[in-house]
């Protein structure tokens, strides 16, 4: 793929960068690559139109385009660097073992999805989860996969996990997806991006300028790019963390934390219809890469480091935005954390000072200011001129709306009673952040809280790993740019808990998500910390006087911790003790559920199949744009995506339908369930009987179907007053 690796291989040349890893290297290429296809599709969709030519964004003007920046690249990369030698590479004997087994996962989960969609059976989905434990438990106990092998390994899983549902159906899967095909398709028909047409996904250069790019040369339809092309983009992300983890924790402990993240349903839940955040967060973890590696020269760094940042901004306002609270607090932080003060208090509660992480600096702090400098300039030109300003609007909203809340938060201390009492309030909170306090134990099924013991035992291990880094970094390599960050993620994740209204703003999973970024090695170093205090009060078997922690103990002890903690919990949160258990709870938070091996039994998200598709089509056809169409919550968006026009409306049980004439679109799974489908809440649903909606109870004789194809139905209504 020559937009994916080759125009940023060349500035890696260009800017003489050589002392890198293959992961580094390829991450770096990948962010560099995509930064500067976004920015070239920029230039021609603004120069072109002054020539002459009114659609730049079609194949012959980005042809060009692009061939003229690769001749330039070469000629610059020659110029720059022809005088550079690779070393010899070493010769070592590959161990194939393992990687073919990874690519037989690969095609297994891929031919997996088929047969789950065509057939409704999910044995072989089932069955590649389980594979994908047996790899994490292998790997946790340091057998058969090596870990040079981890980063592959690592893609592998994390591509399995986005494929084995967005490879299902030929039509998108999910909510926020259809808005981002919707500005993907507004550019690739017209040949060219308006900046200023409102809404904040036109600001996402990620899906309006990298779509169309991709879609035009891959010759492939637009519905794949999203469905196939950007997860395998995204899955490159957990690579770069992985080298991120390792820089600064160790292979193994890296591998395991990454798995951790993985877990997390909302890598395999949520990001596989948020094209645009997936984006982003490679540039996220990219720009931290670039933050704790120690390698490179700072100018080369400081270069790679703005394109990442902007990347950042223009691939995704929600990320933007929190970038903003990161870049305000990263510098001072930064400059606490290298304090001799703090070195001095860190040493005293260690104990052990000369075991201190280093305090050497990846970037210098001019150009760590400059970085957050160029950082706000750029984000707020970005949101101020592109999509009529709307992102700008939000984000002084949210500014002046938390403010607010923390000024109040601040005033309450005050008042102690007043503070205990606020703090110990969670009424007004987030649902899921109810469930992640544990505070729905009582609601929740048997799974379900067996599920709230295994979650907050991972947060517990979170807390712990922490409190061994504050007591126990000998042997740690976490850099202050890095600690600032977790610092100020766990600062979000308090936010997400006191501010009433912080998490809905963001999506409480996401935020813990994107928290996770940098805070989950902490989770292993948890459950190093469980194991060497096992060792210390006798209650493990192996003890070594001289040496307490040894090393073959601690991994040996940390995998036992895993296989106890961390497998039962990807266990639930794939879906796997949801589906095997028969489980149908969907309007309330209880046991995470699996899209993928679920949604033959469950309409858990917009899914449509051959028979939605034709009945769709045939409405687009025969209706026009002054008809109304009823719809359950699912189907709207796929209706717009199929091209039926008019007035949409919603199935519910308390709308009295005083419309003389309109249709009534009925999905394969309404019809053969008598079942629509109604969101109450972001993952979660209602099912309610077609005979509850007044509709069908009500003017059933008015009702006539014009369309049948054996699943999907089109009724005409026709009310005669």
């Amino acid at each position: 793929m020559f937009f994916t690796f080759i125009p940023g291989l060349l500035l890696l040349r260009i800017l003489r960068i050589h002392n890198t890893g293959f992961i580094e290297c390829l991450g770096y290429a990948v962010g560099l690559s995509l930064a500067l296809d976004m920015a070239v599709m920029v230039a021609i969709n603004f120069i072109l139109p002054a020539t002459g030519i009114p659609q730049p964004l079609t194949v012959a003007p980005i042809a060009i385009a692009f061939a003229f920046v690769a001749l330039i690249l070469i000629l610059a990369a020659y110029r720059h660097d022809r005088a550079f030698t690779p070393p010899h590479p070493e010769t070592q004997a590959i161990y194939w073992p393992p990687f073919l087994l990874f690519i037989l996962l690969l095609a297994a989960t891929i031919l997996a999805a088929r047969i789950a969609d065509a057939q409704s059976n999910n044995i072989l989905l089932i069955t590649c989860l389980i594979a994908i434990i047996a790899i994490v438990l292998i790997a946790a106990l340091g057998k058969f996969i090596r870990p040079s092998q981890y980063p592959f390994a690592i893609f592998i899983i994390s591509l399995c996990l986005l494929y084995q549902t967005t490879l299902q159906t030929p039509y998108l899967i999910g909510s926020d997806i259809y808005t981002e095909y919707f500005y993907y398709n507004l550019v690739s028909i017209s040949g060219i991006w308006d900046p200023g047409t409102s809404g904040i996904v036109n600001s996402c250069l990620s899906i309006t300028m990298l779509a169309p790019l991709y879609s035009i040369f891959m010759n492939i339809a637009g519905v794949w790019i999203f469905k196939a092309v950007y997860p395998f983009i995204f899955a490159l992300m957990p690579v770069v963390l992985f080298q991120v983890f390792r820089l600064q924790a160790g292979p193994r402990v890296s591998f395991l934390a990454v798995f951790f993240f993985l877990a997390v349903p909302t890598f395999s839940l949520e990001m596989i219809s948020l094209c645009r955040q997936q984006v982003a967060e490679l540039f996220l973890v990219l720009l931290i890469l670039l933050l704790v590696e120690r390698r490179l020269l700072v100018l080369p760094k400081f270069i790679m480091a703005c394109i990442f940042a902007a990347g950042i901004i223009v691939s995704h306002y929600g990320i933007g935005t929190i970038g903003f609270i990161y870049m305000a607090l990263l510098l001072p932080l930064v400059l606490v954390i290298r304090s001799n003060w703090f070195r001095r208090l860190w040493g005293w509660l260690s104990q052990n000072a000369i075991g201190l992480p280093s305090a050497f600096l990846s970037l210098p702090v001019w150009a760590l200011a400059l970085l957050v400098a160029f950082f706000f300039v750029f984000g707020l030109f970005w949101y101020v001129f592109t999509a009529s300003g709307v992102n700008f609007t939000r984000l002084v909203e949210f500014m002046t709306m938390h403010s607010t809340e923390i000024s109040s938060a601040f005033t309450q201390i005050l008042d102690f009673n007043a503070a205990i009492a606020r703090f110990f309030d969670f009424s007004g909170r987030d649902v899921l952040v109810r469930t992640a306090l544990g505070l729905d134990f009582a609601d929740a099924s048997l799974q379900g809280r067996i599920f709230r013991v295994i979650q907050l035992l991972t947060q517990l291990l979170l807390i712990l790993g922490i409190i061994r880094l504050i007591f126990k970094p000998a042997g740690l390599k976490f850099v202050p740019e890095y600690l600032a960050l977790c610092i100020i993620n766990g600062m979000l994740l308090a936010g997400c808990i006191l501010l009433p209204g912080f998490a809905e703003r963001f999506n409480t999973t996401r935020m813990y998500h994107l928290a996770l970024i940098t805070l989950a090695p902490f989770v292993i170093l948890g459950c190093i910390a469980v194991w060497e205090a096992c060792i210390y009060i006798k209650l493990a078997p192996i003890r070594s006087n001289s040496h307490p922690t040894n090393t073959l103990n601690v991994e040996n002890g940390t995998a036992i911790i895993v296989l106890i903690i961390l497998l039962p919990y990807f266990i639930f949160c794939s879906g796997l003790v949801f589906e095997l258990s028969g489980q149908s709870i969907t309007d309330r938070v209880d046991t995470p559920y699996s899209i993928a091996l679920s949604k033959y039994r469950l309409d858990l998200t917009s899914s449509f199949g051959a028979r939605d598709g034709a009945a769709a089509t045939w409405l687009s056809q025969n209706g026009s744009a002054d008809d109304t169409v009823l719809t359950d919550h699912h189907t709207g968006r796929f209706l717009e995506f199929m091209g039926v026009r008019g007035k949409q409306d919603s199935l519910t049980t308390d709308a009295a339908y005083p419309l003389t004439s309109s249709y009534t679109f009925l999905t394969d799974w309404n019809t053969s369930k008598g079942e629509v489908t109604i969101a109450i809440y972001p993952g979660l649903r209602r099912y309610i009987d077609l005979k509850e909606i007044p509709l069908f109870r009500v003017f059933k004789d008015n009702l006539n179907m014009v369309y049948s194809d054996g699943g999907a139905q089109v009724l005409l209504v026709e009310i005669k007053y």
